[in-house]
């Protein structure tokens, strides 16, 4: 399985830091945090060879389309205009 091994997630850190740079929800860069410090934790306590490494791909997979989502949403919406005021 691509990417099921924690050093080959270190491919997907580009991306990761393309979403963390173009979204301006906080709440997807505290999701971000929690995940990176669960998967710091996870390599202390579990075996390399686990299949519990198995959720880290998703994890990053989802994290970047919601922060790509998010980021055509706020571009999508009208900015308030001075001449409404």
């Amino acid at each position: 399985a691509p990417y099921c091994f924690i050093p080959d997630q270190s491919l997907v850190v580009p991306a990761l830091l393309h979403g963390a740079y173009s979204t301006r929800s906080r709440a997807l860069l505290v999701v971000l945090t929690a995940a990176l410090v669960l998967i710091d934790l996870e390599i202390c306590r579990v075996k390399i060879v686990s299949y519990l490494y198995l959720w880290p791909a998703p994890v990053w997979f989802a994290w970047y389309l919601f922060a790509h989502a998010y980021q055509n949403a706020a571009a999508a919406r009208p900015e308030p205009s001075a001449a409404h005021t």
